[in-house]
């Protein structure tokens, strides 16, 4: 069905720069979606049966991962005599 659309729609799949891989943008749209909505929501959008297969889709490199915790809290550090 893709194929068809994108041939009405005069967009070639494939090119001399490659081929138009329809599987690999579903995972960059899933990967962007994560960042913006809540996984239940994602699994939905997606139209997954199960958030598991949801999160195979997601991807984050390590800086994502670093921006998105948060130091701990360490006590012992702040002068506090309580450990």
């Amino acid at each position: 069905m893709l194929r068809v659309d994108l041939a009405q729609a005069d967009v070639a799949v494939k090119t001399k720069e490659g081929t138009l891989d329809f599987h690999a943008t579903r995972h960059t749209a899933i990967t962007r979606g994560s960042r913006i909505m809540p996984v239940v929501d994602l699994k939905a959008f997606a139209r997954h049966a199960t958030i598991e297969t949801t999160m195979k889709y997601v991807h984050t490199d390590e800086q994502q991962l670093r921006s998105g915790c948060r130091p701990t809290s360490r006590p012992w550090q702040d002068g506090s005599t309580h450990r």
